[in-house]
């Protein structure tokens, strides 16, 4: 048989030849083109869906929604197991799918369920539903060297919208900053002097801050839901909230009698990078996404703000000057996009602050 192979390929060079350029050029293609990931992928079968239902007490959101939904989910077959969590404003539904299903269209027959809902209350909003994809992190970006914790906070919401903005990429959660607060002081001499109770004060700030449904208008079109917007949650929108309406139509306010103050929560949250103040974002992987091709993108956009030139590659060069004469210009890699966002960022980082690639897990994988 080995002779036989052997005889061949020395009376059809050609054709042994050809073969084995195929499975050269098959190879080259296959492995320039693989999806790279450091852990194996692993198939989502667990579900969410969300009840949201303002101002509605949990026993309500219970009889109205969660008992409605979980009655349209149990036609499915494969679902495996259904679990509900309520509250006051809405709820939430866990559903596990049944091993080996297919996810994607046992989601379609879960969103085609709660889509034919009919008896839903006017006032619940949208009921969402999304299937739960594993995350895993991938690199990040640390911010340091800012001591005013707004500027920081900012800061680094630009970075993370910037690399929002590329494609393919994955998950950013930040990390490190202190959620907004506002911090309404009232004066207890002033509650007493117009007849105020602290509960009174509070709820009716409450009040005033609560969106509330107004109905659904029907047209030929489609239907228009109704909604009052609260008050902004601002000081100063707070600060004219009403809280008195006199006989001769002047108003008392919650500024009157009270210190409003926008700061952050109060906690021991502290991190720092190379002994400097910082904050930091992490960009994880889901589904199908390329760890590899995160990474790079996040560390040319690091390098384009620190000032650092690009290095363009052969291959880069190579595709330029073939769509050079097309009409949106030349033809531009997502590294290099991601270079040039952080190089001409319109909204520059403040003056000392440096940004960092840290905690680089797609090394593994490209080793």
């Amino acid at each position: 048989m080995n002779f036989g192979i052997a005889e061949f390929g020395v009376r059809k060079p050609v054709v042994v030849n050809l073969l084995m350029m195929a499975v050269i050029f098959a190879g080259i293609a296959a492995g320039t083109t693989l999806r790279k990931q450091f852990f194996p992928e692993v198939d989502p079968d667990t579900a969410t869906i969300a009840l949201p239902y303002p101002g509605a007490a949990p026993e309500e959101v219970e009889s109205s929604l969660a008992i409605k939904v979980e009655d349209a989910l149990r036609g499915i077959d494969e679902i495996d197991e259904i679990s509900t969590t309520v509250a006051e404003g809405g709820g939430g539904i866990t559903i596990k799918f049944k091993e080996g299903v297919d996810v994607e269209s046992a989601m379609d027959d879960v969103e085609r369920e709660i889509d034919a809902l009919q008896d839903l209350p006017d006032e619940s909003e949208e009921i969402t539903s999304q299937l739960i994809e594993m995350r895993l992190p991938v690199i990040r970006v640390v911010l340091a060297g800012i001591e005013d914790p707004v500027a920081m906070k900012r800061a680094i919401r630009a970075v993370r919208d910037d690399l929002r903005s590329l494609p393919g990429m994955g998950e950013i959660l930040i990390s490190g900053t202190r959620d907004y607060e506002i911090n309404v002081d009232v004066d207890p001499v002033a509650m007493l002097e117009y007849g105020l109770s602290l509960p009174q004060v509070s709820q009716t700030i409450r009040n005033w801050m609560t969106e509330i449904p107004g109905g659904t208008i029907k047209h030929q079109t489609g239907n228009v839901s109704l909604r009052t917007l609260g008050v902004e949650e601002r000081a100063d929108a707070i600060r004219n909230i009403p809280l008195i309406a006199r006989e001769d139509g002047s108003l008392i306010t919650v500024g009157d009698l009270a210190t409003i103050t926008e700061g952050f929560v109060e906690s021991d949250l502290e991190a720092r990078y190379n002994n400097q103040p910082a904050t930091s974002l992490t960009i994880f992987k889901v589904g199908a996404q390329d760890i590899v091709k995160i990474a790079q993108m996040v560390r040319f956009y690091v390098d384009g703000r620190s000032g650092k030139p690009y290095p363009l590659s052969t291959a880069e060069r190579l595709t330029q000057l073939a769509t050079a004469k097309q009409p949106g210009g030349p033809m531009k890699s997502n590294n290099q996009l991601a270079w040039e966002l952080g190089s001409q960022a319109v909204r520059p980082l403040p003056a000392g602050a440096q940004l960092h690639a840290t905690t680089d897990l797609a090394r593994f994988v490209e080793g």
